[in-house]
């Protein structure tokens, strides 16, 4: 009954989304009208939650009731006798292309593929069992959005007192929100852990519109969006279940989308749009803060021409910025205001200085961020040229970055004589150098937004030659059939290349029948039918995860990781050992997720090993765990009316001790009173107490 709630749900967000659309939206393109319907969609599912979590009722009745009174409200005023209903796009084009066809196929084999494993399989990433599956799971439990506070993570910061935390805690959260509407009724994460599935569709249709708006043939255009669905590294990042750079990469998309929209007509409509997208992006994760540094000289210049094409005068131009800043404070203030006000600084925890002089205090300076990176042991070539980035890279993104600027003389006659071409030609390089000297990450997924925009300049610039169509079909075909085999592996890519083969072959010998079938009223009826049977199939799946979750863990580890098959087999123990819910404590390792249990049955915490109070999560005199109180420890146990305690060997090197493969100090206590502490599961890489004080 939970999957019917949600999928009732989803129609509700859609729907009125869409009213919103065609009221305020309604003479642009259908991609455009498609794009502009899911940020309104998005963003309305993060201001509802933003909403019920700061009140502290963030429960599903809550959330459902609320998108149910939005949709009746966005019906009679935006759709009462308007006409709202959906065209039917233009496929002929499609149909005629030998090549679009053979990229559609090769998308959508390797992507049901991909996502029908993740639905069936619980995610192994450990950004998403510390964070974006954690994080709402929390919150879920909890009713708000107080976010947990994390030690040993995989993701740390190196504080004062010489111990490692994770700076999750201080996030934006506009994904994990996402997340936890999917999480919400069906409390698990069977389709979060597909969460990013939707934004290969989005990414696809965005890159199409923007490269149509300059005039790019549709051909071309949707060559290019499978093209970029189709960057391995990008694409393989489906498999990770719920990450959030995909994501961040398609929203810096709809940025650039946005901006051509407000500069084809700067309305307050289109500026509200933007500051929406700004906002979404912002909200989601902090590195698109310097992602948008790179961006901001085509942004202001764009923005500067509108306002100076309208002669707007300055009260009128406030108006505008103030349209465009209210939405991104709204929707992607949240996190920064809260760190501003519980920490002083809304970065926390890094520490901000300009020209030697520090503006905001933090933990992580340049010394320690340099550290952390250098530990990695990555550089430059290594993300750039072995970490499977295709040869649309080679072949179009790179060049992207350098081509179009020392051959500018050679151009210029073939573009609009607009300043704006110089900034939109540079800002590939410009986000190149800032990736490099800045950003400094050496890991593949840092690099999806640059990716992204690379390859939507390679297209505009190279479709302005006579050999440009040419060259771009000649490199999609290469890059396709190239990338095809890094997409996946083993029985994966097996049944991925066979249904890719099968389907390219059936549209290529009944294009007409296709044709014909999409045209007549029968569509309808078979698109309504698929909807039944994507339904039903996700209850069935949904309950069949549910009942089997954490077997599927030890069973996955053995696949892959073998040496995780311990830490799998207890939190499968954990789980049962619980019953129908208890309150946990855990450390030593920070992929928290799996404590919750089947259905977020129980209440999971870090509980502190001295008299320092953990919120609101800073400690500059690093106390968490230098100063360790087992009386003080007992207490915070007791006051939290902890029911077992889980011990596990630390993810990384333990830093409280000079043996690495020491647990912390917390099992050594449990050990030492096992009157208070009974050993309830014991093996190599965790250790289960039952909690008994009195």
């Amino acid at each position: 009954m939970q999957m019917v709630y949600l999928i009732i749900e989803a129609i509700a967000v859609t729907l009125s989304s869409w009213f919103f659309t065609k009221r305020y939206f309604g003479r642009k393109p259908l991609a455009s009208s498609i794009l502009i319907c899911f940020l309104l969609f998005f963003a309305q599912i993060v201001l509802v939650e933003l909403f019920w979590g700061i009140t502290g009722r963030l429960y599903f009745g809550n959330v459902f009731l609320t998108h149910i009174v939005i949709l009746i409200f966005a019906y009679f005023i935006c759709a009462y006798n308007r006409d709202v209903r959906f065209p039917k796009p233009d496929i002929g084009f499609f149909l005629n292309n030998n090549l679009l066809i053979l990229a559609f196929s090769v998308f959508l084999s390797f992507f049901l593929v991909k996502v029908y494993v993740n639905l069936i399989t619980p995610t192994q990433s450990p950004g998403s069992m510390q964070g974006h599956l954690a994080f709402p799971a929390t919150w879920i439990v909890n009713g708000n959005l107080t976010n947990p506070f994390q030690i040993f993570g995989s993701i740390p910061f190196i504080n004062p007192g010489g111990f490692e935390t994770s700076s999750a805690s201080y996030y934006p959260i506009n994904a994990e929100l996402f997340y936890t509407w999917l999480m919400l009724p069906l409390r698990n994460a069977f389709l979060a852990d597909a969460g990013e599935a939707p934004f290969y569709i989005i990414g696809i249709i965005t890159v199409y519109s923007i490269l149509r708006k300059f005039e790019v043939s549709r051909s071309l255009s949707l060559l290019s969006g499978f093209l970029w669905a189709l960057i391995p590294n990008l694409f393989k990042q489906l498999k990770l279940g719920s990450e959030i750079d995909v994501i961040c990469a398609v929203l810096f998309l709809l940025i650039f989308e946005a901006l051509l929209i407000l500069n084809a007509e700067f309305t307050l409509g289109n500026a509200l749009l933007f500051g929406i997208t700004v906002g979404l992006l912002v909200g989601t994760k902090v590195i698109n803060l310097v992602w948008l540094l790179a961006f901001m000289p085509l942004v202001c210049f764009m923005i500067y021409k509108g306002m100076r094409g309208r002669r707007l005068s300055f009260g009128k131009a406030l108006g505008f910025l103030s349209v465009i800043i209210f939405p991104v404070v709204l929707l992607g203030g949240y996190v920064f205001i809260k760190n501003y006000l519980f920490l002083g600084n809304p970065l926390f925890p890094v520490n901000i200085k300009i020209f030697g002089h520090t503006i905001f205090q933090g933990l992580l300076g340049s010394a320690e961020y340099k550290m952390q990176v250098a530990s990695w042991g990555l550089d430059v070539g290594k993300v750039f040229f072995r970490e499977g980035l295709g040869l649309q890279f080679l072949l179009l993104i790179l060049p992207a970055s350098f081509v179009p600027l020392i051959t500018y003389k050679y151009w210029k006659g073939r573009f609009k004589p607009n300043p704006e071409y110089i900034f939109l030609f540079s800002t590939p390089l410009i986000m190149l150098i800032v990736y490099t000297l800045a950003i400094n990450i050496y890991t593949v997924r840092y690099v999806f937004t640059y990716l992204s925009v690379g390859l939507l300049i390679a297209v505009i610039f190279v479709s302005r030659f006579k050999w440009g169509e040419r060259y771009l079909t000649v490199a999609g075909f290469i890059s396709i059939i190239y990338a095809a085999f890094e997409l996946a592996n083993g029985y994966e890519l097996v049944s991925s290349i066979l249904l890719s083969v099968v389907s390219f072959t059936l549209l290529v010998l009944y294009k007409k029948q296709v044709s014909i079938f999409y045209k007549s009223k029968k569509f309808r009826w078979f698109l309504a039918c698929l909807f039944l049977i994507f339904s039903f199939g996700l209850t069935f799946l949904n309950a069949e995860y549910d009942k089997d979750e954490f077997n599927r863990y030890p069973k996955s580890f053995s696949k892959k990781e073998k040496w995780q098959v311990p830490i799998g087999l207890a939190w499968k123990a954990l789980d049962e050992l619980t019953g129908s819910g208890a309150n946990v404590a855990y450390i030593g390792r920070q992929e928290f997720y799996p404590f919750y249990g089947r259905g977020l049955k129980n209440r999971v915490k870090y509980v502190s090993i001295n008299k320092k109070d953990i919120l609101p999560y800073n400690d500059p005199d690093g106390l968490y765990r230098r100063i360790k109180d087992y009386s003080a420890w007992r207490e915070n146990l007791k006051r939290d009316n902890i029911d077992y305690l889980f011990v596990a060997q630390p993810f990384f090197n333990n830093r409280e001790s000079e043996d690495p493969n020491k647990f912390p100090i917390e099992d050594d206590w449990a050990a030492a009173n096992p009157a208070e502490f009974k050993p309830v599961f014991n093996n190599s890489m965790a250790h289960i107490y039952e909690v008994s004080i009195k």
